[in-house]
């Protein structure tokens, strides 16, 4: 009996094509780079969803961002240098509004510590929606034994900041969806070592628990780690 693409489901919603009878997974990125080679791309998607890849090539980077986004990622990003980058601590903070809803100066703890130091003020990292010098202070930190960095991995909370807690929910904890994130920020980066130091210090950490514990869980203490 021939065998017909339908009769295969893809795992990740990407089209089932045949070739020489065998299945094959078809991605819009493929699609794409098929269109660029002009190859024939017939049937492969509906008409108006090829239409709009036609329409949206690839950028000179390589990179593909749909162009009703471009105009929020330039305003977030501007905001983000304009209103939000603190020197002093070296990440990036939240923001006071006043009244008006305008940006009214960073949002600081009882005792004047910027109180985003941790994991969120580095999150503009992972969107690469940092400057060349922002991007090497935010590894530094990161990497760090004295701010981010602990046996347990990366923490929520920069261990100098002074509202740090070892007892905490998030504050005190390494987080594995958060490993996630800036293991795949550090290989985009070209850290390759530092991200395998992620991983692997996360996937021990993972394995050791549950071992221990028979149950699976989405964030550690780093005191107990």
């Amino acid at each position: 009996m021939e065998a017909k693409a339908e009769d295969y489901k893809s795992r990740f919603g990407a089209k089932i094509i045949l070739i020489e009878d065998e299945p094959f997974e078809v991605s819009s990125t493929q699609i794409r780079n098929m269109i660029a080679e002009g190859k024939d791309t017939k049937g492969l998607l509906p008409e108006s969803v090829f239409e709009y890849i036609k329409e949206h090539p690839y950028k000179k980077d390589g990179s593909y961002i749909p162009p009703l986004y471009d105009k929020d990622i330039e305003e977030l990003t501007n905001s983000l240098q304009k209103y939000s980058w603190d020197k002093e601590c070296g990440y990036f903070s939240y923001v006071n509004v006043n009244k008006d809803g305008n940006p009214d100066g960073f949002f600081r703890y009882k005792d004047g510590t910027n109180y985003n130091m941790g994991l969120d003020g580095t999150s503009p990292l992972i969107a690469d929606a940092v400057t060349l010098e922002q991007k090497n202070i935010l590894w530094e930190k990161v990497q760090s034994k004295e701010h981010l960095w602990t046996n347990a991995g990366i923490s929520t909370v920069d261990i100098s900041a002074s509202y740090y807690t070892p007892d905490g929910y998030w504050n005190g904890c390494v987080w594995m969806p958060h490993q996630w994130l800036l293991w795949k920020a550090a290989l985009n980066d070209n850290m390759g070592k530092f991200a395998e130091k992620i991983a692997k210090t996360a996937l021990n950490l993972w394995e050791k628990e549950t071992k221990r514990h028979y149950s699976c869980f989405e964030q550690f203490t780093v005191s107990n780690s």
